[in-house]
C-alpha cells in the first residue's frame, strides 16, 4: 500500500469534506410534488415551470425538473429521466408560457432565469403539495 505524506493527506482532506452534503445532487429518492401556476388570477395552461437547486443554478449534476401545466393550472414536477417527483431540497421555480404556434413567451420572459424569478418551492422527503405559484403580469421590474 501507498503511504501519502502527512501535507498530501492534510490537502485532499478539505476536498473530501466539501464534497458531502447537497443531498439533492446526490440522493436518488424522489418524492411527488405537484402544484398550480395562476396568471393574472387565472389557472394558466401550458406553462413550463423547471426547479433549479437553489444556489447551483448553472451546476450540471444538479437535477433537472420540469413540469408543463394543465387545463386547471396544475402540474406534476418530474426528474429530467422521466421519474415523477423531484429530491429533497430548496429549488428556486422558472416558468416559460410559450404563445400558440410557437409565438414569445406570454409572460415576456421576465420569470425564465432563476436569479431573476423570486419564486422558491421547498421540497421535504414527503410528498409535496406547493401553495400555488401566483403571477402577475404586469410586476414592476
Amino acid at each position: 500500500m501507498r503511504r501519502y505524506p502527512a501535507f498530501a493527506r492534510a490537502l485532499l482532506l478539505p476536498l473530501f469534506v466539501c464534497s458531502c452534503g447537497d443531498d439533492a445532487r446526490r440522493d436518488p429518492t424522489v418524492y411527488p410534488v405537484s402544484g398550480q401556476v395562476v396568471v393574472d388570477g387565472k389557472p394558466a395552461e401550458g406553462v413550463v415551470v423547471r426547479f433549479h437547486l437553489l444556489n447551483h443554478y448553472r451546476d450540471l449534476d444538479a437535477p433537472r425538473l420540469s413540469a408543463t401545466t394543465d387545463a386547471s393550472g396544475r402540474f406534476q414536477m418530474k426528474m429530467e429521466e422521466g421519474e415523477q417527483g423531484a429530491p429533497t431540497g430548496q429549488y428556486v421555480a422558472t416558468f416559460l408560457w410559450p404563445a400558440p404556434a410557437g409565438g414569445k413567451d406570454r409572460l415576456a420572459n421576465a420569470f425564465t432565469e432563476p436569479e431573476e424569478s423570486g419564486y422558491v418551492a421547498i421540497v421535504e422527503d414527503r410528498p409535496v403539495e406547493l401553495p400555488p405559484f401566483v403571477i402577475r403580469t404586469n410586476r414592476k421590474r
